[in-house]
């Protein structure tokens, strides 16, 4: 699954605490100021869902959970085939609670006039909501927030969540730490610690308890001795979903379900996997300004050697790899420049880390031959982020990055454009903000305030919206 969303129109979203629970991560949309009366924000790529919506007759709905500043505004929801964007529906609903989850259902088989009705025949696969639609941005801007979004809905047959029957089991048959009871926490019972605690009713190894479930879609980990120890599970897994610093177990309900054994912080039984596998590592030294001669990769598998497992880029897009063959167990791992003479540091808590002691590390469930996808420097994530292809600005730097605290952004507009420049934090927080009104970039930030780690620098314009990495080393 690929949680990318992309904002078009004058819209800034980002991840962000759900404003009645900060445990919850949801997306929050900034309806700048100088937003478009057709601001919105493309729910997936360009390139469209893996699978298209199941429209049939009858059954015509889409419900998203929206959190709205105000009553009466028109919320827009247009579905098309992303290959001809001339295929296309839209409707609309207008919210009826103010500053408060709601539950608002979009039936397409309801157009807006003088839009295209809904053909069974087409193909949709992409989905985009519109924040007010029909009016422009404003000062101050309109915040609005998106939680779950799913088929169905009071206007089809799709049908809301409900309530189902689930058994959860994990094998501890390989765990080799000590436990007394493992147990179950997820969104459903607040993540509570101790109060789901799993049985071994015929002492296989493996744990198991049913419960109902009032959702959807819901996350979970197995965790033991009320949070003494947890699952670090791999963010990208088949059944994971990552939310800012969390990565959980995830799954959508239709029925009362019997979920198959999974071994301790793996997708797949203990069964099925061979006892090693071929793990391709991939990391992008693009945002690196130092200098260096060769990248290494350094792990438990190879002893952390230094320079024994040399990395190569051969195209020269500063794209580094290796295959190794690693055991199917826990690794960690992380990227160095020659040898031991530069290591990266890693945020500790991460999706892609765990720290033992002072050390923070990458790490690594493997279960099958695998590509892991590419990660820039120091990051879970790769080095591009937001809508890079843009032909309103050019030659745009930021420089030096990495950098001490001070950063100098340069670049050159098409044309004397209004453009709010912000700098926000990897949990999406904002720490600077500044306006400018010109036809290039010619600005200084100073993050020498900052804690030491990764922030975003967003050019929002009423052209679009650029993100761009920037590391804080202090």
């Amino acid at each position: 699954v690929d949680y990318t969303v992309s904002d078009f129109g004058g819209n800034s979203s980002m991840l962000a605490a759900d404003p009645t629970n900060a445990s919850n991560m949801v997306l929050k949309s900034e309806k700048t100021s100088a937003a478009q009366t057709w601001a919105g924000t493309t729910l997936g790529t360009a390139s469209g869902f893996a699978t298209a919506i199941p429209f049939a007759t009858g059954a015509t709905s889409i419900s998203a959970i929206v959190y709205a500043p105000a009553t009466g505004l028109a919320i827009r929801m247009k579905v098309e085939d992303h290959n001809d964007p001339t295929k296309s529906v839209e409707t609309e609903v207008l919210t009826s609670v103010a500053n408060a989850w709601d539950t608002l259902v979009f039936d397409f088989s309801n157009q807006v006039t003088g839009t295209a009705a809904i053909n069974f025949a087409t193909t949709y696969d992409k989905a985009s909501i519109f924040y007010d639609f029909g009016t422009a941005g404003a000062t101050p801007a309109k915040i609005f927030y998106l939680d779950d979004v799913f088929f169905g809905g009071s206007g089809g047959t799709g049908g809301t969540p409900g309530t189902y029957n689930v058994t959860f089991q994990v094998d501890m048959n390989q765990f080799t730490g000590s436990f007394t009871t493992p147990e179950l926490n997820g969104d459903f019972n607040g993540w509570c610690g101790s109060c789901t605690p799993l049985s071994d009713s015929n002492n296989d190894g493996i744990w198991d308890i049913t419960i109902p479930v009032t959702a959807d879609s819901t996350e979970y980990k197995f965790s033991y001795d009320n949070w003494t120890g947890e699952e670090t599970l791999l963010a990208g897994t088949a059944c994971t979903k990552t939310t800012g610093q969390f990565t959980n177990r995830f799954i959508t309900l239709t029925k009362d379900t019997v979920l198959p054994v999974v071994c301790w912080e793996s997708c797949t039984s203990c069964g099925t996997s061979p006892a090693s596998v071929d793990v391709t590592f991939q990391v992008d030294l693009s945002v690196y300004s130092g200098t260096f001669t060769e990248v290494n990769l350094n792990g438990s598998f190879n002893n952390w050697c230094g320079s024994c497992a040399v990395m190569t880029d051969t195209n020269n897009d500063s794209i580094y790899e290796i295959t190794v063959t690693v055991p199917t167990d826990t690794i960690q791992f992380k990227y160095t420049l020659d040898g031991w003479n530069i290591e990266e540091q890693l945020t500790a808590g991460s999706s892609c880390t765990k720290t033992v002691g002072a050390f923070t590390n990458r790490v690594l469930v493997p279960s099958a031959d695998t590509t892991l996808g590419v990660v820039c420097w120091e990051s879970c994530s790769a080095c591009t982020i937001g809508l890079e292809e843009n032909d309103w600005i050019s030659d745009l730097s930021i420089s030096p990055n990495p950098t001490n605290g001070i950063i100098h952004l340069e670049g050159l507009l098409t044309n004397r454009i209004e453009m709010e420049i912000q700098v926000v934090d990897i949990h999406g927080k904002k720490i600077s903000s500044s306006f400018i009104n010109s036809a290039s970039i010619n600005s200084t930030i100073d993050l020498s305030g900052q804690a030491q780690g990764m922030y975003l620098v967003r050019f929002i314009s009423d052209k679009g919206i650029i993100s761009k990495k920037v590391i804080l080393n202090n």
